[in-house]
């Protein structure tokens, strides 16, 4: 389609044209390539007449940035278009006040039922709603990068659609905001994940929601096999809605839910296997660390604690390889995850137990959905 237009159609035919590179960068993130994105943002960054004909493709370009892992880059452009539109960043990404949180919750307990939240009337600003979608890509980045920012960016989504109106993207502030909460001894949190899968229905961020709800939130009422087939209807729904990165997730938190309430380790590691190939296979490397880590787990269980994947098999990252990642890229959780496989390790085959005292230690006291 850009190739049939004319040399001067950012002049003549301005909206055609912004459609198409905006169109463009869209089907590149689709594809999870961060390069070819910034190649037509850059365009209609020279091109575009204001900030609201940038904001799809700037947004675009925030999203493959998250997936390409590339979270500082993401952080920072993501606070920049922010800024621009009005929001204090600063004070979003600090924790917000007990007295603000306990405002906030005592709005919702006491004078919004569920139905009250759903029937909120959609929001008709657009520049609200594209706040939304980068506070929604934020909130993994922070997730993975600086989960104290977390409880600030789910609060300011929450108290925005209360304020503005509902947006398809709401669903996953109510999940984020009540896995916050349920961290923090919040009893409210487990209604709001409810709330979240009733919001999210036939959206198209359903299965993010999925996953979100079901892993940091359900487990507290759900036995680990229910959570396990919700996963799987998350990864078939993602596939439905053309949403790679959440589907991956679902798929992931299934096989390792299966892993942790004691399903065949014989399947499993088949599965692992598969999985783990299919990702190196792709550019969507995003779950291969945490999937690697319970595969080790699987394989040493059949094996023997000696029995190393990746001498069986050198596609399959090493521990080396996957820690010395966590710390090049400040992966926060992927830190506390190897942690929480060498305790689970320790246990498992009786190995050197000193260390388990100071590695709870660490997960107790981090401030993390995990």
């Amino acid at each position: 389609g850009i190739m049939f237009l004319n040399p001067d159609h950012w002049d003549v035919k301005y909206h055609l044209t912004l459609n198409l590179f905006t169109a463009a960068a869209e089907s590149a993130c689709a594809l999870s390539d961060a390069a070819l994105v910034q190649s037509f943002t850059d365009v209609v960054l020279a091109h575009s007449r204001n900030l609201d004909d940038r904001l799809p493709a700037v947004y675009f370009t925030v999203k493959s940035l998250k997936e390409s892992r590339n979270l500082r880059l993401c952080i920072d452009c993501a606070s920049e278009v922010l800024k621009q539109l009005g929001e204090d960043v600063s004070v979003v990404f600090n924790t917000p006040s007990k007295e603000s949180i306990e405002s906030l919750n005592n709005l919702l307990l006491r004078k919004m039922t569920d139905d009250s939240v759903i029937a909120l009337g959609h929001c008709t600003q657009r520049r609200a709603e594209f706040v939304m979608r980068l506070y929604h890509e934020l909130n993994f980045a922070f997730f993975v990068y600086d989960p104290t920012c977390l409880l600030g960016i789910c609060f300011r989504m929450v108290s925005l659609t209360i304020e503005i109106g509902s947006t398809e993207i709401s669903a996953t502030a109510f999940a984020n905001y009540g896995i916050e909460l349920i961290a923090r001894g919040y009893s409210i949190g487990s209604r709001l994940g409810t709330l979240a899968l009733k919001l999210a229905e036939n959206s198209k961020y359903i299965s993010y929601v999925i996953a979100a709800v079901k892993q940091y939130n359900s487990w507290v009422v759900e036995p680990l096999h229910a959570i396990a087939e919700s996963h799987l209807l998350g990864f078939y729904a993602g596939k439905k809605i053309g949403d790679e990165f959440s589907s991956s997730l679902n798929y992931c938190l299934q096989i390792i839910t299966c892993f942790l309430c004691g399903k065949d380790l014989t399947q499993l590691n088949d599965t692992f296997n598969d999985y783990i190939m299919q990702l190196l296979e792709s550019r969507k490397k995003w779950f291969l660390p945490q999937s690697s880590i319970f595969y080790w787990l699987v394989v040493e269980l059949i094996e023997g604690p000696n029995f190393s994947p990746h001498d069986h098999n050198p596609n399959i990252p090493s521990e080396l390889a996957i820690v010395a990642f966590a710390a090049t890229a400040k992966h926060h959780e992927l830190d506390l995850l190897i942690d929480g496989s060498k305790l689970m390790r320790s246990f498992l085959f009786r190995l050197d137990m000193s260390k388990c005292a100071d590695v709870l230690d660490r997960v107790v006291n981090a401030t993390c959905q995990l």
